[in-house]
């Protein structure tokens, strides 16, 4: 019809026969050209590098950024092959992606650099796909030098950040040192230095001195935590703990002030909450004590409490949420904005009332954070202030040395007397799980009521702060109740002032005296005084560690857990507080500048525990450990416990790894002391018994009896020499019939051929006799509770008649005592 069209024609040659042939192939292009020219506008407008280049490695169309991006012209560009404006390095991997292409697959992005008509390299970012029946490619390229070298600069500031988040370390860790020794010296100092006799003035002037060190040291500890917290160093240590008894030690280290104020400091647990859970106990008993020093700030009238419920349980673990309320000032919403943010405080004025370094309550919500929970605020103004806070735990499993309740505790009835109803339903809650059957008044009219209408007690429980009749003029009413067995019923008074205050009244009307905050060891020890003498102390050794009374820091110690100690330290400030507090302790001690010193120690007489300063000139804390783990043999190698200035995170860790068996930072706490003394101390002396039971024969040397044993378990509170001396007769009596009945249960199970249950029963009796001081005893049930163990019982016999003649001799000494 006349119209022109373009064609495709490819020509091509064939043989057919003897006759050469050629071969073409015609294609209508039409349709190809028109859309060339409609996508004519599209190259032109587009700001993105559009190409078209061919299989024989020209361009064969590009956009005009092209011009814009390097320099050169269109023409220029397309007049020379593209390979030689690509930098020769990149040659290779350009290949690669070429030969992908020929292949049919498409690639989805590749970068290399072009040439610039200026002679310097530009990064091209790259996409493209192949047409192969027109051995074409089509792709878009995209200049990302700048890109680049953004990303190279943001690489070097994140080496350059690293580099000083490390050197920020180094220096915090070098500062935690440098500041915590000298700090050593003036709390140890001072805490030694209230220990003698001084005048009132002195007393007030060196309280004052130990006060500001510790604020101070507070300080620190906020400083270093936040630092940790602020460069993702701090490390959660997860463990099982008991968490009533964490709580009642946080309560325990606010009492003195809360009777200063005279605020009622309480706390209550969920009943449903599990007994012991598996969580950081450091950090949660670190959120707490923070909360707890905030509201006994700002709380001047009465009172503040803890309670502790169960928010949520699923299989993944346990939500538990803390509230701690306050009676105090208040917060306005203006101030609860701001909080939580660092270095801030809710009053900033110049003349602010209150202290502090704005840091607590930001560091405890971190904390509260790494420890899957959140924190918050309900306040108002002059109305008080509840501070709430939640945390993931899980349950603990199994703990081992649950608590065993006495049968002297079975069905004993309790009068509980208090006005505050969080203390009366901790009360019952404690009694009513030891097998105890309380009853509860709210106040002393309501007890007399009680008691005057027939209701036999054997024991009450009164507090001494109530309305209108207080704990001691209810314990006088009681007295001359017409009911004579009211005369003599035990009283145990409950009270937050001073045990001096209350010297005589304890000594006329009640038993003893509790503390307040409640604490569950002080109630335990206090009803097994009241309801059956000593006769819990069989199972003393079967309470958790939160049970067990801690060691009274006096000369006893050193007599209880006899140490041989040497204190490797260099710093003569540091030698001379650690000297004096453990001689304060009762022991003796020597002393070595640096771990040469130690080694040549070593080599001269055995140690029980070394503690091991880490920085030492000539021979460090870590040398001298890795030197004493290779060179003496497990059985008679010493504890270490690492002693340092470095507080960091990651530097327990780094001891542990060194061989070290623990870990103190200075300075030097004396009741951390006293924990670990305790706790390697036992690790000895039980090695010790070990080591004597595979070497026992039957001329052993044993001692039958350790003399002055008994008298170390007195209880911890103090007590005259009279009721020292009742106490410890009614303990050998206790251990006397115990023993007996525990002894013909191991022949029951002997007889049976039960070992699991022979083995608790020698090894309960074994915790008796270590008690007592029957070494001889415990190192027979200890080879006893081997062989059960062991499910091998060859030989029992002859060591069941060994056991049942050391007993009779024991019962004689004891007698005699």
């Amino acid at each position: 019809d006349g119209t022109k069209f373009p064609l495709y024609l490819s020509v091509g040659e064939a043989i057919f026969g003897e006759s050469r042939l050629f071969t073409g192939i015609i294609r209508d292009l039409s349709s190809i050209k028109l859309l060339e020219e409609e996508s004519k506008g599209f190259f032109e407008l587009s700001l993105d590098m559009l190409c078209v280049a061919g299989f024989d490695g020209f361009f064969k169309r590009l956009s005009p950024a092209w011009e814009k991006a390097l320099g050169f012209t269109a023409e220029e560009l397309t007049a020379k092959p593209f390979i030689e404006l690509i930098h020769p390095e990149d040659h290779t991997s350009t290949q690669k992606i070429l030969t992908q292409l020929a292949t049919g697959q498409d690639v989805v992005h590749f970068e290399n650099r072009f040439r610039h008509k200026t002679g310097t390299y530009r990064w091209l970012s790259w996409r493209a796909t192949m047409n192969i029946e027109r051995q074409l490619i089509y792709a878009t390229a995209r200049d990302v030098t700048q890109q680049k070298a953004d990303n190279e600069a943001l690489k070097l500031a994140q080496i350059e950040a690293l580099e000083a988040s490390r050197i920020k370390s180094e220096f915090l860790a070098n500062m935690s040192h440098e500041i915590r020794t000298p700090m050593n010296g003036v709390i140890g100092m001072t805490g030694l230095l209230l220990k003698t006799a001084l005048t009132p003035e002195q007393q007030d002037y060196v309280e004052t001195i130990r006060l500001s060190g510790d604020h101070l040291l507070t300080i620190i500890n906020d400083i270093l935590d936040f630092s940790k917290i602020e460069a993702g160093k701090l490390q959660l240590e997860e463990q099982p703990f008991e968490l009533s008894s964490n709580i009642e030690e946080v309560l325990i280290l606010f009492s003195a002030r809360s009777e200063e104020k005279n605020i009622e400091l309480t706390y209550a647990v969920d009943p449903d909450l599990p007994a012991f859970i598996q969580s950081d106990v450091t950090r949660l008993r670190q959120i707490l004590a923070n909360l707890i020093s905030n509201a006994l700030k700002f709380t001047e009238a009465g009172e503040i409490s803890l309670e502790v419920s169960l928010q949520q349980q699923s299989p993944q673990g346990l939500e538990l949420l803390f509230v701690v309320k306050d009676t105090g000032i208040g917060i306005s919403e203006e101030n609860q904005r701001h909080l939580f943010q660092a270095f801030v405080q809710a009053d900033a004025s110049t003349t602010r009332k209150f202290g502090g370094t704005g840091l607590g309550l930001a560091i405890s919500r971190r904390l509260t954070q790494l420890m899957g929970g959140k924190m918050w605020v309900q306040s108002r103004e002059g109305h008080g202030s509840s501070f709430c806070f939640t945390i993931k735990a899980a349950k603990a499993d199994a703990m081992p040395q649950q608590i065993r309740i006495p049968p002297v505790f079975h069905g004993k009835r309790v009068l509980l007397v208090d006005d505050h109803p969080i203390n009366l339903r901790m009360l019952k809650q404690y009694c009513k799980k030891w097998g105890l059957w309380p009853m509860t008044a709210n106040s002393a009219q309501s007890a007399l009521a009680m008691l005057n209408s027939g209701n036999d007690f054997d024991f009450a429980i009164l507090d001494y702060q109530m309305p209108e009749m207080n704990g001691v003029q209810l314990a006088q009413q009681i007295r001359t109740l017409p009911n004579p067995a009211m005369a003599n019923m035990p009283l145990i008074l409950f009270s937050s002032m001073d045990q001096q205050e209350h010297k005589t009244i304890v000594s006329d009307l009640f038993s003893l005296k509790m503390s307040k905050p409640l604490r569950q060891s002080q109630l335990w020890n206090a009803i097994t005084l009241v309801a059956g003498s000593a006769a819990s102390l069989k199972t003393t050794n079967k309470l958790p560690a939160q049970h067990r009374p801690v060691p009274e820091t006096s000369a006893k110690m050193g007599e209880r857990i006899p140490l041989r100690l040497l204190l490797a330290e260099d710093n003569r400030i540091n030698q001379k507080v650690a000297v004096r507090l453990l001689e304060f302790l009762g022991y003796s001690l020597d002393v070595a500048a640096n771990g040469l010193e130690v080694i040549d120690a070593l080599k001269r007489q055995p140690y029980d525990l070394i503690l091991m300063d880490c920085q030492m000139p000539e021979m460090d804390g870590f040398e001298a450990t890795a030197q004493i783990r290779k060179d003496w043999p497990e059985a008679t190698r010493p504890v270490i416990v690492a002693i340092t200035a470095n507080a960091l995170a990651g530097d327990r860790e780094k001891c542990l790894i060194a061989g070290m068996d623990d870990y103190l930072s200075k300075p030097l706490n004396e009741k951390e002391l006293v924990d670990i003394l305790q706790k390697w101390g036992n690790h000895v002396l039980h090695r010790a018994t070990d080591t004597n039971n595979t070497q026992t024969t039957e001329h052993t040397v044993t001692p039958i009896l350790i003399p002055g044993k008994i008298s170390s378990y007195a209880n911890k509170y103090p007590m005259e020499t009279t009721e020292d001396f009742a106490f410890n007769k009614e303990l050998i009596k206790d251990f006397v019939h115990e023993a007996s009945a525990s002894l013909h249960e191991i022949h029951k199970q002997v007889k049976a051929r039960n070992t699991e249950k022979l083995k608790i029963e020698a090894h309960s009796l074994k915790g008796s006799c270590l008690i007592i001081g029957a070494s001889l005893m415990a190192s027979l049930c200890q080879k006893l509770e081997t062989m059960a163990e062991k499910n091998d019982l060859s030989g029992v016999d002859s060591l069941l008649a060994q056991l049942e003649q050391t007993y009779e001799h024991t019962q004689k000494q004891l007698e005699t005592m």
